[in-house]
């Protein structure tokens, strides 16, 4: 069976009726959005095979999107099914920073909102079997759950895991994507061989092979939802700047038309009305006119200055 890939148009999402925290049926998961009037179009449109079903599910959207909500709506499906089912939920983090940073955000909301155990592992085994033992909520990198995992079929608390989320999929293709291939297809294998089955719930910017990757986690065409670049809550723009080829007669024409050029839509980008990202290929004072964005009025004399430097 052929799986096709949806897609999505910024329109049609906010044109779709938004979900509030009333659609969890459950006042303490809503006291826990109780600082969002509504989900967002991406949240709203995924909210149902998230917390409806225990699919697998690859989200792939822009940077942004609020793709981290959609995971708790997975982790809060397997909350409300309360001391039947084993609560043991993996959160793989790409680096050590992010990690952290969501160790403490869900600690905040989870920790003190639910009452669940939210631990972090370290990287030496010993500690980590005991926080793997005592957490619900386990915060790993692909590392540190490789080194935990290997030994599966000896250490039960590894197959108790019914939840396993993976932030950052789109990695696979970079320098640790090894590794994270071994723990995502190693837990794929570890729910098809007992009988305690995990859910798997991949997040993503948005992918050009998201068909290939959802069929890898065992996400059906309905649980695959690739989200286009555009498709953001805050809109982004986009500035190239370049020289035309009849500046660059000599290294000196070249690079003082481009410091012009780059001046110039400094200049204009300055009035764009909310967060500015600069990447910078240039020279030290390039950067220091770039720090000066707020500034926009000082900056024509600025940049005088730094020509004159570049005549020296």
């Amino acid at each position: 069976m052929q799986m096709r890939q949806r897609s999505y148009k910024v329109n049609q999402e906010n044109q779709r009726p938004k979900k509030t925290a009333s659609a969890l049926r459950n006042p303490s998961y809503e006291a826990l959005y109780q600082q969002f009037r509504h989900f967002n179009p991406i949240q709203t449109q995924v909210f149902t095979v998230r917390y409806n079903s225990d699919d697998n599910v690859l989200v792939a959207a822009p940077t942004g999107s609020g793709k981290t909500i959609c995971a708790e709506f997975a982790l809060l499906r397997l909350h409300q099914k309360g001391p039947e089912s084993v609560f043991r939920c993996v959160y793989i983090a790409p680096i050590e920073a992010l990690a952290k940073e969501r160790y403490r955000d869900w600690e905040q909301k989870f920790g003190k909102g639910l009452d669940l155990k939210v631990v972090e592992l370290t990287g030496e085994s010993a500690t980590d079997l005991k926080l793997l033992e005592k957490g619900q909520i386990i915060i790993s990198t692909p590392e540190k759950w490789d080194a935990l995992s290997r030994r599966w079929k000896q250490r039960k608390l590894v197959q108790q895991v019914s939840l396993f989320i993976v932030d950052e999929l789109h990695l696979i293709g970079g320098e640790g994507g090894p590794i994270l291939e071994v723990i995502v297809s190693r837990m794929r294998y570890i729910s098809s061989q007992i009988e305690n089955r995990t859910r798997i719930i991949a997040l993503s910017t948005s992918l050009a092979n998201a068909k290939d990757l959802g069929e890898w986690i065992g996400a059906t065409a309905h649980e695959l939802f690739n989200f286009p670049p555009g498709v953001r809550p805050v809109p982004i723009g986009r500035f190239l700047i370049w020289s035309p080829r009849c500046l660059q007669l000599t290294p000196y024409f070249q690079k003082t038309s481009m410091r012009f050029l780059w001046a110039q839509h400094v200049w204009q980008i300055s009035n764009y009305k909310g967060k500015v990202v600069q990447t910078i290929h240039g020279s030290l004072h390039e950067a220091v006119l770039c720090s000066l964005l707020p500034y926009r009025w000082i900056m024509v004399a600025f940049y005088s200055f730094c020509n004159m430097l570049s005549l020296l």
